[in-house]
């Protein structure tokens, strides 16, 4: 089953492949899961639905995200686990889990979707990340995502929070020889890490203006325990204080409990044709999103706000379909995020570094 999907992976990389093609191993790997998954499997028969039922994969059952702290939604014996992955920022307390057996499927899926949205031009850059390393925080996907991206891509590496603190001084000086070598900078974390990094400049009455190239990926969550911050008041300090201007800012959509990562399309519209275009997010060949009317449990009218639901066919560990809490809406051939559910718990690992990091 790997193996078809990592095949699947490395031809839509290079061609277009068919809907056909993707419906096949959907529902195939749905298959799998309903035979492999105990809670998935029960879930299923809940809503009265069998892969004997299933012929595409728009009517695989989504399982909810919070489904994830209720129960192990593993398709293996939970003894083959090599890694555990758990949310952050629930008021439950309990964390959602996503068990998984390899390494391999994430890698192959995260490393060559980093790269075409983040770097589409194919720069190799120093990265300046905002987060802890693996070490310190073994159980964060964004933390191991980054990683990859930074053995993949990188020029050299460094990670700027430590025992609980953004190392400022450290970053001040590195943004300070970029600008004086003309080297540009990629940064990535959190949206909240960046929010104590321009608050913490602005204290010092510190601005860069970073060498052209330099460029941000950060994961959202404008929203801490401590204050709000608007996405276009977070461009607008990244444009002022870093000198980084918006279309070199990418924004990913990720999730603890699926294998891939979706990113804002506007750098890499801008590097193929000189215009970066409205910041929506498209999804990498392998994986589907619908906006789902929440009453209907129907797509949404385009421009219609509704529930996003996943589809994410490296997934094949856990489950296959993902029924967010989050807000979306259909736009300019893939989607915004312009919220989360009312009641859901708010989350993300900009909440982890709001907790991480002192007021």
């Amino acid at each position: 089953m790997d193996r078809k999907i990592v095949d699947f992976i490395h031809q839509s990389l290079s061609e277009e492949v068919g809907e056909e093609q993707f419906n096949g191993l959907a529902v195939e790997l749905f298959a799998h899961q309903f035979a492999q998954n105990t809670p998935y499997r029960m879930f299923c028969m809940l809503r009265r639905t069998t892969p004997a039922q299933v012929s595409s994969w728009e009517k695989i059952p989504a399982a909810p995200t919070t489904a994830f702290r209720a129960a192990v939604l593993a398709s293996f014996s939970p003894a083959k686990t090599v890694r555990v992955f758990e949310t952050s920022g629930t008021t439950t307390g309990k964390p959602g889990k996503h068990h998984l057996d390899t390494l391999m499927l994430y890698d192959e899926s995260a490393i060559p979707n980093f790269g075409r949205h983040v770097l589409p031009d194919g720069a190799s850059l120093p990265m300046r990340i905002l987060l802890p390393t693996i070490e310190e925080a073994p159980h964060s996907s964004l933390v191991y995502m980054c990683r990859i991206a930074a053995d993949a891509f990188a020029v050299n590496a460094e990670w700027y929070i430590h025992d609980r603190k953004l190392n400022v001084d450290a970053l001040v000086e590195d943004l300070g020889l970029s600008v004086e070598t003309g080297d540009p900078r990629i940064l990535m974390g959190p949206a909240f890490a960046f929010v104590h990094l321009f608050d913490a400049l602005a204290e010092k009455q510190i601005k860069f203006a970073l060498p052209a190239g330099s460029r941000i990926m950060e994961t959202g969550g404008y929203k801490g325990k401590s204050r709000e911050v608007t996405r276009e008041r977070f461009y607008e300090l990244a444009r002022d204080i870093l000198g980084i201007p918006p279309a070199w800012v990418v924004n990913e959509y990720g999730m603890t409990e699926l294998s891939s990562q979706i990113y804002d399309d506007s750098l890499r519209t801008l590097i193929q044709t000189g215009s970066a275009g409205p910041a929506v997010k498209v999804p990498p060949p392998w994986v589907r999103v619908r906006i789902i009317d929440p009453v209907t449990d129907e797509p949404a009218a385009p421009g219609v706000p509704g529930l996003i639901r996943v589809t994410d066919l490296a997934n094949r560990g856990s489950v296959v379909s993902i029924q967010t809490e989050d807000i979306g809406v259909q736009e300019g051939g893939g989607f915004r995020i312009i919220g989360r559910a009312k009641g859901a718990d708010p989350r993300g690992c900009s909440l982890l570094i709001d907790e991480m990091l002192p007021k």
